[in-house]
This record gives C-alpha cells, sequence and structure tokens, in this order.
C-alpha cells in the first residue's frame, strides 16, 4: 500500500503554471502581431509604439528592483493578486485608447502586472515550494508562457486582422482581459502564502548533487563587494536587449519582406510551442549538467537564430529559415526568463536570492525596454530590421563569452565558502 502523502507544492506549480500561461503567454507573448495595427490604429511610427515597450519594461525593472521587499511587506499572495488586477485593466486601457500616450498608461500597469506575476514571482514561489529539481520546476511552470503564446496566436490573429475591421486589436484586448479576470478568479483561492513547513535541506553539503541541491552562499552585502556580480548584471542586460529586440520584432519582420499572414502566425505558433518546450528542457540541462553548458546552449542558438533572420525572404529558402528562426529562437528566449532565479542562486545562492534576483530581474527587464527601440530605430532608419539582427548577433556572442568568467569566478568563490 501506497502511503506516500499529496503535497500541496504541486498545487502551487499548477496555479503558476496558469498564472504564466495567461499573462505572460496569452497577454504578452503574442505582442508582435499588434505592432502594425496598432500603429496604423493610433496613427503614429512604430518607433513610437516601441515606446510601448520601453514604458512597460522599465516599470517591471522598477517593481523587480523593489521586489524582495515587497515581497517582505505585503507576502506573494496579496502582490499576485494586484498582479492580475494590473493586467487586466492594462488590457481594458488599450482596447479603449483613443491616442499613443492613453495606451501607454496600459503599458505602465502590464509592465507593473507582468512584475507580479511572471519570472521574479515564480522564481520565489519555487525557491520556497521546491527543494530539489528546482531548475526542471521552473522550466516547466515558465514553459507555459509558450503555451499561452501559441494559443494566443491561434485565438488572437483573425481577430487583430479582421478584414472589415482595421481596430480588431481592440476586440483582442478585450478578450484578453476577459481570460486575465478568469484566471484570477482560479488561482488566488487555491493559492497559499507559505509550504505548511519550511524547507530544510543540507545546503551545500552534497558534492553530487551540487546543481539541484542549493548551497548557502554569500549575504547580499558581500556579493556586492565581488566584480564578478556586476559583470553578471551587464551581461544579464545586454541578452535582454538583444533577445528582446529580436523577439518582439520577429514576427513583424518575417511579415514586412513579402511572407503572408497566415505563414507567419504558423512561424509564430512553432516558436511559442517551442519556447514551451525549451523552457522545460533549459531547465533540466541546468540540474543534469550545471548552469556553464545551459548559458552555452541558449547563447549559441540565440546567435544563430538572429543570422537566420537576417536571410529571411519571401522564398522557399526564406520560408525554411523562418522556421529555423522559429526553433532556435527558443532555445535562447529561456535566458531572460528560466536562468534569471537559476543565476541568483548558482552564483550566489540562498543567503542573498531574493535581493539578487530582484536586481537581476530588473536589469534584464531594462534591457527590454531599450531593445524595443534600438531595433525600430534600424527599421525606421534603413526600411528593414536586418542590421539590428547582426547587432544583436554579436552581443550574443559577448554574453556567451562573457558568462564563462563569471561562471569561473563564482564557483571558485563557492568552493572556498563549502570549504569553510
Amino acid at each position: 500500500m501506497n502511503n506516500k502523502k499529496f503535497e500541496y507544492k504541486w498545487v502551487i506549480a499548477a496555479i503558476c503554471t496558469l498564472m504564466v500561461f495567461v499573462c505572460l503567454g496569452f497577454c504578452n507573448s503574442a505582442k508582435s502581431l499588434y505592432i502594425g495595427p496598432v500603429s496604423e490604429g493610433l496613427n503614429i511610427k512604430r518607433a513610437v509604439f516601441s515606446l510601448n515597450d520601453t514604458i512597460r519594461y522599465l516599470s517591471t525593472a522598477l517593481v523587480n528592483l523593489f521586489f524582495a521587499k515587497l515581497i517582505l511587506k505585503f507576502g506573494t499572495k496579496k502582490m499576485i493578486a494586484a498582479g492580475f488586477i494590473a493586467v487586466t485593466v492594462a488590457s481594458v486601457i488599450f482596447s479603449i485608447a483613443p491616442n499613443a500616450p492613453i495606451f501607454f498608461i496600459g503599458s505602465f500597469l502590464l509592465g507593473v502586472g507582468l512584475a507580479l506575476t511572471t519570472t521574479a514571482m515564480v522564481g520565489n514561489v519555487v525557491n520556497k515550494w521546491f527543494d530539489k529539481g528546482r531548475g526542471a520546476v521552473m522550466g516547466f511552470v515558465l514553459a507555459a508562457s509558450g503555451l499561452g503564446g501559441a494559443v494566443a496566436t491561434q485565438v488572437l490573429a483573425p481577430i487583430i486582422f479582421q478584414e472589415n475591421n482595421p481596430l480588431g486589436y481592440k476586440d483582442s484586448y478585450l478578450l484578453c482581459a476577459a481570460v486575465t479576470l478568469v484566471a484570477a478568479i482560479v488561482v488566488l483561492p487555491l493559492f497559499k502564502e507559505s509550504p505548511p513547513q519550511p524547507i530544510n535541506e543540507e545546503l551545500g553539503k552534497s558534492s553530487n548533487k551540487k546543481r539541484t541541491i542549493s548551497w548557502q552562499g554569500i549575504e547580499y552585502a558581500e556579493a556586492l563587494k565581488k566584480p564578478y556580480f556586476y559583470l553578471t548584471i551587464i551581461l544579464i542586460f545586454l541578452s535582454g536587449v538583444a533577445l528582446q529586440g529580436m523577439s518582439g520584432s520577429a514576427a513583424t519582420h518575417i511579415k514586412d519582406v513579402g511572407v503572408d499572414t497566415d505563414f507567419v502566425a504558423t512561424a509564430l505558433s512553432i516558436n511559442l510551442f517551442a519556447l514551451a518546450f525549451s523552457k522545460f528542457l533549459t531547465g533540466f540541462l541546468y540540474d543534469k549538467f550545471g548552469l556553464r553548458t545551459t548559458i552555452i546552449v541558449c547563447s549559441a542558438t540565440g546567435v544563430l537564430s538572429m543570422l537566420f533572420l537576417t536571410a529571411v525572404t519571401n522564398t522557399p529558402v526564406g520560408k525554411i529559415l523562418s522556421l529555423l528562426y522559429a526553433i532556435f529562437g527558443a532555445f535562447a528566449i529561456p535566458m531572460e526568463t528560466v536562468l534569471i532565479p537559476l543565476y541568483a542562486s548558482d552564483l550566489f545562492g540562498q543567503k542573498s536570492f531574493n535581493k539578487t534576483m530582484s536586481v537581476f530581474a530588473a536589469v534584464n527587464t531594462a534591457g527590454f525596454a531599450l531593445g524595443a527601440p534600438i531595433i525600430n530605430g534600424f527599421y525606421d532608419a534603413s526600411g528593414s530590421y536586418k542590421y539590428g539582427f547582426i547587432l544583436f548577433a554579436v552581443i550574443m556572442l559577448v554574453v556567451l563569452v562573457g558568462f564563462q568568467f563569471v561562471i569561473n569566478a563564482a564557483h571558485k568563490e563557492r568552493k572556498k565558502t563549502e570549504n569553510e
């Protein structure tokens, strides 16, 4: 007879998955479909529309910067509730905004809502409820954004691109608001603030399971004295710039070169389904092979995907390249989601986890804010995103090399700490 007691942490993982599916997936991952319709609907240039991303990511960065303090003051459940409210209200504002300034108010609220319901929050909750295999759990939960985005693409694209309604995007945003509200009604009653008993693990004592069992780490004040802490911040920022600039404009770029809308929607759906798989695989890779291997895989696929985009054309070969981007690009994106909490736990440990993750999440989204105007600036100057993708490919090569120095220094510090 199996007397193994069911653990509520799996319910927590499930409702976090639903939260990410809706907020990060359904309401955010298909955002590139809106660039053309909203720019035309509000009669603004695409570079001006890109301020939507800039404002959203700056508000996310601001919230993430104070995330650790907010958690201590309000707790996770209240913050998640506030996040759902912010995402819902933002979608409503998008649907009724008559001009760009009003639309940007929604952008600010969406950024706040995503900060309270996605990467940083999931990192905090998973770290609190799970002791082993955190990488795989993080990957599984955040994989829901890819599935949510894939579903959103198929559901929202026909609404956005209605033949007889150039303002179809407004109806799309209203649907997003309704879906978010329903998700909140499901998630909040089931969510529990903390596990019945705090996780009690032998931190840093197992030599053969260092990748799946956390280490005590160093205090945040000590982390601030380490040069590799600041190099980590720079590299996270740069990867945020490049990856968000790529993912936020890829679908529009493929459409701009003449590929029909149906194929673009299909490519984006493939990308988002692949993203769901890649986030779980990234967590698995981390648990199995460690941070170095995971970063090499994500960075290298990022470089390749950007190079594929530069060669996309409205030809059979060009369409194949767009599909290759859809697959390879998906394996790069976990650097801006799954890896953020893992950078904090692997490089600096549990003692400073919430504070280092808050900083990393903030600079990551600050990079997002800069990525959008850079890539759209290239479009406005040259009529193409291609040269922006080349720049981003170079940046990802710098990130790949830079993280090798960070990991060497951090793991040397970890070995020193564990031997004391």
